[in-house]
């Protein structure tokens, strides 16, 4: 493989990498979105769920709803680490480019000169647009080599926390449908709401 050919694989492989990123964030939204609304629906069981009517089914359905949320909350701690915490780098920017390789061109002027002063060949060992392929071509090496493995850490996070989400998503389950069957939901139109009348006997009431 030549160098032309090598320096377009490793300028491919950096945008590809770039490309990865934003298809991961969009990952992490998707995961999120189901995190929240399995998170929903574990707050209506614990705010709703009645120990009225049936106490062991209803200790039974809060005892699956805290599993859930204990491994949905682990869940979520593993795609924060896919979000949060894996700086990319990039390669620099036209105007540093610009800058060096003018800092090329005057170091090979002032070399050329050192070599005039004492007598020495030059041969080309400094030319400014050779050292500046050889310091973007490094750059792209160095950013491409850090973005795989910070893609590779967060594709490995997001499958873990949704891996998790799935495991949190068996108790939930399981207390939804006890939690409707045995109709536990405080909420419920079937639960009554008749009022209850205090009888006071009649000799009981003082007469002014």
């Amino acid at each position: 493989m030549t160098l032309e050919k090598l320096y377009d694989f490793y300028e491919k492989a950096y945008f590809s990498e770039i490309e990865t990123k934003e298809k991961l964030h969009s990952r992490v939204q998707a995961v999120f979105s189901l995190i929240v609304i399995a998170a929903t629906i574990l707050t209506y069981l614990a705010k709703n769920t009645t120990f009225e009517s049936n106490l062991s089914l209803s200790c039974f359905v809060a005892s699956l709803t805290v599993l859930s949320f204990i491994i949905l909350l682990y869940s979520c701690w593993r795609l924060k680490n896919a979000f949060w915490g894996n700086a990319f780098k990039y390669c620099p920017t036209p105007a540093d480019i610009n800058k060096y390789h003018l800092e090329l061109i005057k170091f090979e002027g002032d070399f050329k000169d050192y070599c005039h002063t004492n007598n020495l060949t030059y041969n080309n060992e400094h030319n400014p647009e050779q050292g500046l392929k050889e310091f973007i071509n490094n750059k792209l090496i160095e950013c491409t080599s850090w973005n795989i493995q910070k893609n590779e850490l967060r594709s490995s996070e997001i499958f873990e926390s949704l891996k998790y989400f799935f495991y949190s998503l068996i108790p939930l389950l399981i207390a939804v449908s006890v939690f409707l069957c045995a109709d536990l939901d405080s909420a419920s139109p079937r639960k009554s709401s008749s009022p209850n009348y205090l009888i006071i006997p009649l000799e009981n009431i003082r007469r002014i």
